[in-house]
C-alpha cells in the first residue's frame, strides 16, 4: 500500500468524527387538531466535550418566540405560548395551537444555535387540520338559519332537503352567508336561507364544506314546522299534536250542549 492509500485512510474516519461532532435535532413536522396541546423541541449534543451555547432559540416567520443566550433565558412567554429551557434543550409550548399560529410551509418554524462549536440551524412545520368547534341550528320566521364556530380556515355553507343529499333549489329560496374573524384567527360562519314557497315537514341539513380539503367538517339538520315561504300564500298555524288539540275542541262543544239542554229542562 503506498503512502497516498494510507494517507486517504486517516482522512475517512476525521472526517467521520467532525460529521458527527454537533447535532441540532427539532421535532418533525406535526399535524394537529384546532386547540390542541403542541409541543416543539430544539435539542443541541455534541460528540466533542466542551459544548458552549451562545444562542438558542425559536423563531417563527423569522419572528422570535423565544431564545437563550449570554445573557439567560429569554421566553416571551405569552398566555397563548410559552418555552422551556433545559441542558440543551428549548421547547416550545402551545397550551391550545390557534391558527395564526400555524407554519404549513416547511420553514415556518426555525430553531438557531449558536455555539462555541458550529453554527447550525432546522426548520420543522405546524399544520391544523380543517375544524369547526360547533354549530347551531334555528328555525326564523323566514327559514332555518346555522351558525359554525371557530372555523378553520374557511368553508363553504351547502344547504340539502334532509340528508339524502337533494339540493335546496335556488330557485325556490335564497340563502345569505356571513363570515366574521374571531380572535385567534378563527371564523364564525352564519347562513340564513330564506324560502320562497310555503314548506311544512321539511328537514333542512345546513353543512360546510372545508375550502381546503373539499371536505364536509359540519353540519346541524333543522326541522321545519308550517313555515311561509316570502311571496307565497299565506298558510295556517300547524300543531304537532293537532289532534288532541281537535279532540279537546269536541269535548267541550259537547259538554255546553249538554248544559244547555239541562238548564231548558228546568226552565
Amino acid at each position: 500500500m503506498d503512502l497516498k492509500a494510507l494517507h486517504m485512510l486517516w482522512l475517512v474516519p476525521v472526517f467521520t468524527l467532525t460529521a458527527q461532532g454537533l447535532d441540532l435535532s427539532v421535532s418533525p413536522g406535526i399535524t394537529a387538531r384546532c386547540g390542541s396541546h403542541v409541543r416543539l423541541q430544539c435539542m443541541a449534543t455534541s460528540s466533542r466535550s466542551g459544548l458552549s451555547i451562545k444562542h438558542i432559540g425559536w423563531y417563527h416567520r423569522n419572528t422570535p418566540v423565544c431564545y437563550v443566550d449570554n445573557q439567560g433565558p429569554i421566553l416571551f412567554n405569552q398566555t397563548d405560548h410559552y418555552c422551556e429551557y433545559e441542558d440543551g434543550q428549548l421547547s416550545l409550548t402551545f397550551p391550545k395551537l390557534k391558527p395564526y399560529q400555524e407554519g404549513r410551509d416547511l420553514e415556518s418554524y426555525l430553531c438557531k444555535l449558536r455555539s462555541n462549536q458550529e453554527v447550525k440551524h432546522k426548520y420543522t412545520s405546524v399544520e391544523l387540520d380543517d375544524c369547526a368547534a360547533a354549530v347551531t341550528g334555528v328555525l326564523t320566521t323566514a327559514g332555518p338559519s346555522c351558525t359554525f364556530y371557530n372555523v378553520y380556515p374557511d368553508g363553504e355553507v351547502h344547504w340539502f332537503r334532509s340528508s339524502n343529499d337533494v339540493w335546496v333549489e335556488p330557485s325556490n329560496s335564497k340563502h345569505l352567508t356571513t363570515k366574521r374573524v374571531e380572535t385567534g384567527g378563527y371564523l364564525t360562519i352564519q347562513s340564513n336561507l330564506t324560502l320562497l314557497e310555503t314548506v311544512s315537514g321539511v328537514v333542512f341539513n345546513c353543512s360546510l364544506k372545508s375550502s381546503r380539503s373539499g371536505k364536509y367538517i359540519a353540519s346541524t339538520l333543522i326541522r321545519s314546522e308550517g313555515l311561509e315561504g316570502r311571496g307565497g300564500a299565506r298558510m295556517a298555524p300547524q300543531f304537532k299534536n293537532t289532534a288532541v288539540r281537535s279532540q279537546e275542541v269536541v269535548t267541550k262543544a259537547l259538554y255546553v250542549s249538554v248544559i244547555l239542554a239541562v238548564l231548558k229542562i228546568i226552565s
